[in-house]
């Protein structure tokens, strides 16, 4: 927090399996300064854990007691993270580097597309197919829960995964990332 309050876009090594296929184990992740107010949903965001840091998509806010908490979940998994008071807020992912190779997540052009684009059918499969602790206030999903775990929900899941991993892979190598050195 202290550097990007001096202007500097630190780097966090991703620990987990949580963000894939957008986000991978060893992919290094640029934070970039934002205020809660300006989070939009679908952005990717870091929070500080009780243990460590977390990075996950941010889904709106939830009020609890008169206080707006953040809303975030992995892109992989079904269930909401606990809620998160503002002040946990670490910073907003703006870059992935993986393999010397840097994609920008936000802003416009291809890879803007691209994470825009994983944003919402990260939001869309979450809607049709979330869990029991799907906080107040949030819709319910069109399918029955216990249906989650039927065989072709898990097929569907693997199709949707399939196609956010072609859409990273082949547009997001073709984006206009550059070498960084070492």
């Amino acid at each position: 927090r202290d550097g990007m309050k001096r202007g500097q876009r630190p780097y966090l090594t991703i620990t987990s399996g949580s963000m894939r296929p957008l986000l991978h184990i060893g992919d290094e992740v640029q934070l970039e300064p934002v205020y809660p107010a300006e989070l939009q949903v679908g952005d990717i965001v870091t929070v500080v854990a009780p243990v460590t840091l977390l990075t996950h998509r941010f889904y709106g806010w939830i009020e609890r007691e008169g206080e707006n908490w953040l809303l975030t979940r992995g892109d992989r998994f079904l269930t909401f993270d606990s809620l998160w008071h503002p002040e946990h807020l670490v910073g907003r992912v703006f870059a992935r580097r993986r393999q010397h190779q840097r994609l920008l997540l936000r802003g416009e052009g291809r890879s803007g597309w691209i994470g825009r684009h994983v944003a919402h059918i990260a939001a869309a499969e979450g809607h049709l197919f979330s869990s029991p602790n799907t906080p107040e206030g949030l819709p319910s999903p069109p399918l029955p829960r216990q249906s989650a775990s039927s065989l072709l929900v898990v097929q569907i899941r693997r199709l949707i995964y399939l196609w956010i991993t072609l859409v990273v892979g082949l547009l997001g190598s073709k984006s206009k990332s550059r070498k960084e050195k070492s």
